[in-house]
């Protein structure tokens, strides 16, 4: 129940605010505040609760069973689901930020030193990028040559 509560509230939440015409560019209220796939959490969540409901007495021979939630799980944590996407929008500023802030999967709030670790890293890579560009637009720069 818990599971398809939080599934439930975080596709809520996210219809709501697709349904605005003025809004930010990521949703960051809510449980999106400290997960960027809360919904995946709540499938996964769910998937994990329905195995143990049916494995009740089953154990013995159901135990393969656990092939559908472990597979889960993996899909949406790893390959389709919450890192293809972290690394698809992973070169946006915003989304960067977004990514310092929250959870990737698990809704808890982040500890204020993670917090801190993930600023200090995205301001260095924002240095690093600037540097980058100037000394390209250096180089780029037509010079007048002196005989």
């Amino acid at each position: 129940m818990v599971g398809l509560y939080h599934e439930a509230l975080a596709d809520g939440q996210l219809q709501a605010f697709l349904a605005q015409e003025q809004r930010p560019r990521y949703l960051n209220t809510g449980v999106w505040k400290f997960s960027r796939h809360p919904n995946y959490f709540g499938t996964t969540t769910v998937w994990w609760g329905m195995w143990l409901v049916a494995m009740d007495g089953n154990a013995h021979d159901c135990w393969w069973t656990i092939v559908g939630p472990v597979l889960n799980t993996i899909m949406l944590t790893s390959v389709l689901g919450s890192a293809f996407q972290d690394n698809y929008m992973g070169s946006r500023p915003e989304y960067q930020e977004l990514m310092a802030r929250t959870r990737r999967f698990l809704p808890l709030p982040l500890s204020a030193k993670v917090q801190r670790e993930n600023a200090a890293k995205m301001q260095a890579s924002r240095r690093a990028q600037a540097d980058a560009e100037s000394e390209g637009a250096s180089d780029s720069q037509p010079t007048l040559g002196v005989r």
